[in-house]
């Protein structure tokens, strides 16, 4: 265990790289650029004899030692930078990143001087170089992925079209390749996390990756960026700096300007917990990122500070002992630099064209809250009659009425002033946006008073239980007191009440989840009311085909699983008990001729088929409880496709990728 006064060296790897891409800021503004390129670099570099030993190749001869620095090893980067660095180490005017050396001068006779110091350092220490690759006297190159002009800094030709030209990505790795793509030339694009942020919830662990419109758009917009991006100005240090600073819900924004160029691009996404501080700590937030992205140009300088959140100019002139711990810490570390910090309006602020303000907003301006937004409202103008009563509820309802007024002129500085029925919406003002005459919390479409009663009876079409139904809601629709308003729904309910089981089971043993949609399915009947039904469930997404029979025949019961089959393929595996129906000459040539794998369940008892009856008992329930309340059954089975299961899609997403009819579109 270590001692509390012992130390532990840590150091930030990266520091060096950032501090390198920012130096193509500096100095560049040169009439004449050469770019040398080191021939054969690593093998420029010899390797000592107990070095040579360690890196060997295996040939059909025999295996051999490297004598010179191999390409391949993780070291070798660092190796032959660290020996270039030493050779070109005190020469003024020159860039090297591995074998690619750049040397700049703001005249020509500059320029000729500093490369003929690099020529004969090169000549002196022994380097070679290549003349093939090397780009003597020029006004404009390609270094590191950009252009270098006299007129700034650009995107190289290069990694536009290799951007422009990626294919959607299929999968979280190829995603993630595209993002780190983007991300080497996030200078260039404003508010870039906000830009990426529905694509980087797909890289999480913990969700499915389902690439949908919503996600094309933002990739198609991402693109469009790159195509488009800006020519970046040098830095001049001789020039007064500000730097832009704005906050939206999910992410922060910053632009370092000089005169009215931009010089760079900075943007970082929120926490969970960051998420829910108060505005005025996420604008202060802004410009604490701010400094610490563009540090290496600001500090030591006088610049100025733009910020469209009035009440920062206050707060900074205050004591610090006045403020909240959070927003202490946040002020101790911009102590560190000198700035004037200036309000400018919203409309004109340079980055508020992409960040999302609430006050006076009438859509949602981030692609993230955008592609949010179009999910829901995709959803509602299924029914294009239905929208309209639900803007009309929600124009009528003063709960709501109030809550959109709140929006477009701010809300009161503290929850008191607020009238009771208004205090729900205090803690999540800040997640809550008005979109064509709707609100919507997230993602989730906020009810007006007047649907809520309808909405809670389409909830419980099926007639499921408390948990079902609120997973449904969770992400769908909200209003304050939804979980407890579904509860009683539920436990009022006379059809569920009269038909609720006295007593359970025990769990059954369930099969071992297939990893595919329809590869695993069981196979069953049921009696309800009188009538029989053919059961089929898939074992992997717990999806449920129900077809009311009229026979109990081979042939009529083959014909059935035909045209299921037709709809979903055929599976690799049927399960079934051990029936006369499923051991009759007709059933076994249908599974041999469709090439399925016929497993029955043990003899005398179908419990081991456990999936399959504890469905059948699900649907029991379902059918008779909608039969007594004069329900229509299809839609019943509709919604239990549609309804999550605990800490899964529902299993309509699980087969199909996407709910199929909801009620609540």
């Amino acid at each position: 265990m270590k001692s509390p006064s012992s130390m532990r060296l840590e150091g930030n790897v990266a520091e060096n790289w950032a501090k390198f891409k920012q130096r193509f800021t500096f100095y560049l503004e040169a009439t004449e650029k050469t770019i040398l390129d080191a021939s054969s670099a690593f093998l420029q570099i010899p390797l000592a004899e107990e070095s040579s030993k360690l890196c060997t190749i295996a040939t059909p001869f025999g295996r051999y030692c490297f004598c010179r620095l191999p390409y391949g090893l993780a070291s070798s980067p660092e190796v032959y930078q660290k020996a270039i660095d030493n050779i070109f180490s005190g020469l003024e005017g020159i860039l090297v990143y591995i074998d690619d050396i750049l040397v700049y001068g703001k005249t020509e006779e500059e320029h000729d001087i500093r490369l003929k110091s690099v020529l004969d350092m090169a000549r002196k220490q022994g380097l070679n170089l290549s003349k093939e690759k090397s780009q003597i006297k020029v006004n404009s190159v390609k270094y590191l992925g950009y252009n270098l002009t006299s007129e700034g800094l650009s995107v190289n030709v290069d990694k536009i079209k290799a951007i422009s030209e990626y294919k959607s990505p299929e999968n979280k790795a190829e995603l993630q390749r595209f993002l780190g793509m983007v991300t080497y030339l996030g200078k260039f694009i404003s508010n870039l996390s906000d830009k990426t942020g529905i694509l980087r919830q797909l890289l999480s662990k913990d969700n499915e990756f389902i690439w949908s419109d919503n996600e094309q758009r933002a990739f198609n917009h991402l693109k469009e960026c790159i195509v488009n991006a800006p020519v970046l100005s040098y830095y001049d240090p001789s020039k007064r700096s500000t730097v832009s600073v704005d906050a939206s819900q999910y992410g922060l924004g910053a632009v370092l300007l000089q005169g009215e160029n931009a010089v760079a691009y900075a943007s970082v996404s929120l926490t969970d917990t960051q998420q829910r501080y108060s505005q005025i700590e996420k604008e202060l937030l802004a410009i604490l990122n701010g400094c610490r992205k563009f540090h290496y140009y600001i500090y030591g300088t006088r610049f100025t500070v733009e910020t469209d959140h009035k009440p920062l100019l206050g707060l900074l002139k205050k004591p610090i002992e006045k403020l909240s711990p959070r927003l202490q810490r946040m002020a101790l570390e911009l102590f560190k630099y000198s700035f004037d910090i200036v309000h400018v309006p919203g409309k004109r602020l340079y980055v508020a064209d992409a960040l999302s303000r609430a006050p006076g907003s009438d859509v949602l301006n981030t692609p993230f809250l955008e592609a949010g937004a179009a999910t829901v409202h995709a959803v509602l103008t299924s029914s294009k009659e239905k929208t309209e009563q639900l803007q009309q509820a929600t124009e009528e309802d003063p709960e709501l009425s109030m809550v959109k007024t709140y929006l477009k002129e701010g809300w009161p500085s503290s929850i008191q002033h607020l009238t009771p029925e208004v205090r729900p919406y205090w803690n999540i003002k800040s997640e809550i946006h008005h979109y064509e005459g709707l609100l919507f919390l997230g993602r989730r479409t906020i009810i007006p008073k007047a649907m809520r009663e309808e909405v809670l009876m389409k909830l419980h079409v099926a007639h499921q239980g408390i948990t079902s139904c609120q997973r449904k809601a969770t992400n769908t629709i909200y209003w304050p007191n939804l979980m407890e308003d579904i509860k009683k729904m539920v436990e009022c309910c006379q059809t569920c009440q009269a038909y609720q089981r006295s007593n359970t089971r025990q769990p059954l043993i369930p099969h071992e989840v297939p990893t595919l949609p329809w590869e695993n399915i069981g196979i069953d009947f049921l009696y309800v009311n009188g009538d029989e039904f053919l059961q089929v469930i898939d074992y992997h997404s717990k999806f449920i085909e129900v077809k009311k029979v009229s026979s109990k025949t081979a042939e009529y019961i083959v014909s059935a699983l035909k045209q299921i089959f037709r709809t979903h393929g055929i599976p690799k595996q049927l399960h079934s008990d051990n029936g006369p129906l499923f051991n009759s000459q007709v059933f076994h040539k249908f599974v041999q001729d469709y090439e399925m794998k016929h497993v029955t369940s043990s003899p005398c008892f179908p419990q081991s088929n456990g999936m399959v009856e504890r469905s059948i008992e699900t649907l029991k329930g379902i059918l008779f409880k909608v039969h007594q309340s004069q329900g229509d059954p299809n839609l019943a089975l509709i919604e239990y496709n549609n309804t999550p299961k605990q800490n899964l899609p529902s299993p309509a997403e699980m087969l199909m990728e996407e709910f199929y009819g909801l009620l609540l579109q």
